[in-house]
């Protein structure tokens, strides 16, 4: 109730207001290509539906903007992966050089491609993807300035969620279920300490600069086995970290880094992390109007096997890109992530086109290749292949 009232005082800020809607609706549907490697789990092969409307909501000067963002997934086999979320529920306001902003938002730090490295304010939703990709809304409070080309951010985040993994029924699952009963956290204000964090951002000449700072519940969990339960249980420690990216553009090349070094738990455990790559671009190939990107990647992270898991210490990401530039946004690109000590790779195929106005068609192949005996090795019987059906609102 307190947040409706917190968004209903927004909007009557809104004296002459301008309504944007968006989003989309789907239909999803999985093949995969081998039966689940426990008996109780569902072959995966299935349709399931998603909706992701949008309603923004600005005054006529674009000074207040209230989005409200919902998420919605049915599926008819795990019940853990039906699921529903606030992606975002925010309101914004921008006064010439400050801004400030409260509500449930999404942000994003970092530059590099195969995965967010330095990204750490938003819980990952494990549910809809392993790349962090998606991720669950934040509740938060925040103030900006903005001063030219810089700005500074400083974000209060009032608790922590915890990850979504898939259940007993579910595919893509890291072999024992995790528990979404039991959760340990290191603060005795469990899900609810608060977290802080300040991002700077900005531009000199061709470089694009970001530095962060976090400190409160880390969002990666440690994941501790519960031998007489077979099950995982999640736990998460309190961690500071601060992390760096950059990119510089050179015309048709892109280079990017960024780094973090963290602290962990009460003993203050150490790790870095950090990872380097490049885009290059050749536009209308041949005259064609097809614009081709190369992107590849190196990630290394030294932490320990008693912190936080991670699939990505010692990986090289290749990928290509292939834009056809035609009136149906005909888009194809692959890529794989390989460890380079025992070659474990995750590989994927995209293709996508749009059909008239508002729909649109994605399919997808996945691949994990790699030797057994390691976390993520329940994995190799996942490949899969996905189709999904999209309509845009």
């Amino acid at each position: 109730m307190s947040a409706a009232l917190t968004f209903v005082a927004a909007l009557g800020l809104l004296s002459g207001v301008e309504l944007d809607a968006r989003g989309f609706v789907a239909a999803d549907g999985r093949v995969f290509a081998f039966a689940p490697g426990s008996p109780e789990q569902a072959s995966g092969n299935a349709v399931s539906m998603v909706a992701e409307p949008q309603l923004a909501l600005a005054s006529d000067d674009g000074v207040h903007v209230v989005t409200v963002q919902p998420f919605l997934r049915l599926d008819p086999l795990d019940q853990q992966r039906s699921h529903w979320d606030l992606r975002r529920a925010e309101y914004t306001a921008t006064f010439e050089s400050w801004e400030a902003g409260f509500g449930v938002g999404q942000f994003r730090w970092g530059v590099l491609e195969s995965y967010g490295l330095t990204d750490v304010i938003n819980q990952a939703d494990y549910l809809e993807s392993l790349d962090k990709s998606q991720r669950l809304g934040q509740p938060y409070l925040q103030v900006g300035w903005l001063p030219g080309d810089w700005a500074v951010r400083l974000y209060a985040l009032p608790g922590s969620r915890p990850a979504r993994f898939p259940g007993e029924r579910g595919r893509l699952r890291l072999g024992a279920v995790v528990d979404p009963d039991q959760v340990i956290y290191e603060s005795s204000l469990g899900q609810w300490q608060p977290s802080f964090a300040l991002r700077v951002t900005g531009a000199v000449g061709d470089f694009d600069l970001g530095l962060g700072l976090f400190t409160g519940n880390a969002r990666e969990p440690r994941l501790i086995a519960q031998l007489t339960e077979d099950t995982l249980v999640a736990a998460y420690d309190v961690m500071h970290q601060a992390s760096a990216d950059v990119q510089w553009t050179l015309g048709a090349l892109t280079l990017k880094a960024e780094g973090l070094a963290r602290l962990w738990s009460r003993e203050l455990a150490f790790f870095w992390a950090g990872g380097v790559g490049l885009d290059y671009s050749f536009f209308d190939v041949a005259g064609s109007g097809v614009d081709v990107t190369l992107a590849a990647e190196y990630l290394h992270d030294t932490r320990p096997v008693t912190a936080p898991v991670t699939f990505f210490q010692h990986d090289v990401f290749a990928g290509l890109r292939l834009m056809v530039n035609d009136s149906a946004s005909t888009l194809v690109q692959v890529g794989a992530i390989v460890d380079v000590l025992d070659g474990q790779t995750y590989a994927r195929l995209q293709a996508a086109r749009r059909f008239g106005e508002s729909w649109k068609l994605f399919g997808t192949v996945n691949a994990f290749v790699g030797p057994r005996g390691r976390l993520e090795s329940t994995l190799l019987r996942e490949h899969y292949a996905e189709l999904r059906i999209v309509y845009y609102l």
